[in-house]
Order: structure tokens, then C-alpha cells, then sequence
């Protein structure tokens, strides 16, 4: 230790000289605030999220609470060429909406193409749990989406998973 460089000066009339005690501060101020000082990490925070919404979904359909299987019933409304499809299509147009997105390839390719890649794609949450759709990547095209009046091509689609089944409507990320 030096006198007015890492010690405080010494006083000319005393002989006694100070010594600053460092000790465990730090350990004891962070024990004390339980990580309210840590930088969060969002990516960590994401995947951590999607492994619990993975949990919760495997569990969803171990209980019955959700199928991982067509229902031709909601997917016709999805599928070119059908009437669901076809009445969806017209009361877009007679108010104005956006008009539905299409599937170009059959229920029971869907189907295998389901049972193949669930629970491989982005859950999508609903604060902190598993709102029953996951969009998922089917490596090949699946059908297309209406954005600024043009169909585009797309190998993505939003699967919604319920107790009747699920159903895929194309998908597009913005």
C-alpha cells in the first residue's frame, strides 16, 4: 500500500495507517437482490417458453385435450375447389376482407404431414402458455396466401390443434 495513492494520506502527527476492508461485498448484494441485477437474455427466454409449451402440448394430447389429426370438416374451409372454401371465398369478397387462404394438396397428405412434424414447428403462446396452434415448416408447398392481391406459395402453414382435430391454413410470416 502506498500513502495517497491506494491508502488514504497518512496525517504527519499519527502513526497509525488505515487499511480499506473489501471483504464479499458483491456476493452478499446479489444473494440479497436474487438476480434482480441479471441481464435478461430474450432468446434464452424464448426457447425456454417453447420447451414449456412442448411440455404442455405433449401432455394436451396424452390427455385427449387436443388431436394431432385432420378433421376433414374444418379443413375443407381451407381447401380449393370445395364449397366451404368456395362460401368462404364469396363472403370475403362481399365484405371486403382479405380473401382465405388455400391448401392445394389432400386431406390424407396432410395428414401424414401432421403426424410427421408436430411439435417441430414455433408454438405460438398465449402469454406464457400454449394457445393450440404451432406453425410449422413442411418442407414442400402445401398451398397459397392472399396478401396484396396476389397468391403466394407457401411450404408454411399455422396448424390449430383442437379436441375434434386440427386443421392447416397456409401461412406467411410478415
Amino acid at each position: 500500500m502506498i500513502p495517497g495513492v491506494n491508502a488514504p494520506p497518512m496525517h504527519p502527527w499519527c502513526r497509525s495507517t488505515t487499511v480499506p476492508h473489501v471483504g464479499n461485498w458483491r456476493e452478499k448484494f446479489f444473494k440479497e437482490r436474487k438476480g434482480k441485477y441479471q441481464v435478461t437474455n430474450e432468446i434464452f427466454e424464448r426457447e425456454k417458453l417453447q420447451e414449456k409449451a412442448k411440455k404442455e402440448m405433449l401432455e394436451m394430447i396424452s390427455n385427449g385435450k387436443i388431436k394431432v389429426e385432420i378433421n376433414p370438416e374444418k379443413q375443407n374451409r381451407h381447401m380449393l375447389g370445395h364449397k366451404l372454401y368456395e362460401e368462404n371465398r364469396k363472403n370475403a369478397i362481399l365484405k371486403n376482407n382479405k380473401l382465405p387462404s388455400y391448401t392445394e394438396i389432400p386431406i390424407d397428405l396432410l395428414n401424414k404431414l401432421l403426424k410427421e412434424k408436430n411439435t417441430t414447428g414455433e408454438l405460438i403462446l398465449s402469454g406464457k402458455r400454449f394457445d393450440r396452434k404451432e406453425i410449422i415448416d413442411f418442407k414442400q408447398i402445401i398451398g397459397k396466401v392472399y396478401i396484396n392481391n396476389y397468391y403466394i406459395t407457401t411450404s408454411l402453414g399455422k396448424v390449430h390443434y383442437s379436441k375434434t382435430g386440427a386443421h392447416i391454413v397456409p401461412y406467411i410470416n410478415k
